[in-house]
């Protein structure tokens, strides 16, 4: 069956110079169990509420990096789960070094949590599966920035259709095996054979697939992290003019973006975590749209389609 998937920015602005219209990095994934969080920058259970989201339903959070505007939001709504008595557990994934941070944080700040909090903390050589549930699994890649930082990618999980015919072929009938198959991806058989669910079943439809990087420098581990991306959701903090101020801080030009996305056949890309020195956005676009034509800028607090 497929699986509905949203996902909101909830703060587009790079930096954490304070502006009235804009918010430091938060992404919303909006699924029918949960409601997964990606980074967390200031005023970020702030924005949650105003777009109608309950805060309350986030049972994990995943952290690109740790600068400011990507998390000093976490306390705050830390904070708040403990003002409401929050009594389901929390996890929190991350670079090493999250921990630590939050935990004297809230001792310093005389915050004790009524509910477990768990922490996953991401060493600098990590990749890899970091969540799965019956409908997602959940991946980072460390991208090159700066300080560490991971992009992370989440892809639905799809029910497979098996061939009966395929399956016979191989002695598979019993509804036992060909469930023990799928669970696993490959089975035993009594001939000593090996089956991988490959060659008995085929996907129901393409996976929803859906790649947030954080802040990078373009990388090759960013393009595989994208690949086949119904939606990319780049940061864009300059444009070409400031291409060598881009490189220097380990950042992304808009244009930049666009040939990742092309090359990595992502199907919409959405432009974030833009410098506050652009009043204007029309230069991120047109620069982006003559490599990749479906190029957005991210809207603040919309609630959009992963795949429309």
């Amino acid at each position: 069956m497929s699986c509905p998937i949203k996902f909101c920015v909830l703060g587009s602005k790079a930096g954490g110079v304070p502006h009235i219209d804009k918010h430091p990095a938060g992404v919303a994934v909006l699924t029918p169990e949960e409601l997964l969080l990606f980074d967390c920058g200031e005023g970020t259970q702030l924005q949650l509420l105003r777009a109608g989201l309950k805060p309350g339903s986030v049972r994990n959070i995943f952290i690109s990096h740790l600068h400011p505007d990507h998390v000093l939001g976490l306390p705050a709504l830390l904070a708040g789960y403990a003002s409401l008595r929050r009594r389901s557990g929390l996890k929190i994934t991350g670079p090493s070094g999250i921990r630590e941070w939050i935990e004297a944080t809230l001792l310093t700040l005389g915050v004790p949590l009524p509910f477990e909090l768990h922490f996953r903390e991401l060493e600098d050589d990590n990749s890899g599966e970091v969540y799965q549930s019956d409908r997602l699994r959940i991946s980072c890649s460390r991208l090159e920035h700066r300080v560490t930082n991971f992009g992370y990618r989440l892809e639905e999980i799809v029910e497979l259709n098996v061939n009966p015919e395929l399956a016979a072929a191989f002695g598979l009938r019993e509804g036992k095996q060909i469930g023990e198959l799928k669970r696993r991806g490959r089975l035993q058989l009594p001939d000593g054979r090996e089956v991988t669910v490959e060659e008995v079943a085929q996907a129901q439809h393409r996976p929803r697939i859906f790649a947030y990087s954080g802040d990078t420098r373009p990388c090759e581990a960013l393009r595989h992290l994208a690949t086949d991306a119904d939606v990319l959701l780049n940061e864009a903090t300059f444009t070409e003019a400031h291409r060598e101020r881009a490189a220097y801080y380990c950042h992304t030009t808009a244009r930049q973006a666009a040939a990742v996305a092309r090359d990595a056949g992502v199907q919409r890309l959405f432009l974030t975590h833009i410098s506050t020195r652009y009043s204007d956005l029309q230069e991120h676009l047109s620069e982006a749209r003559t490599l990749f034509p479906a190029t957005f800028i991210a809207r603040e607090l919309a609630i959009e389609d992963l795949r429309p």
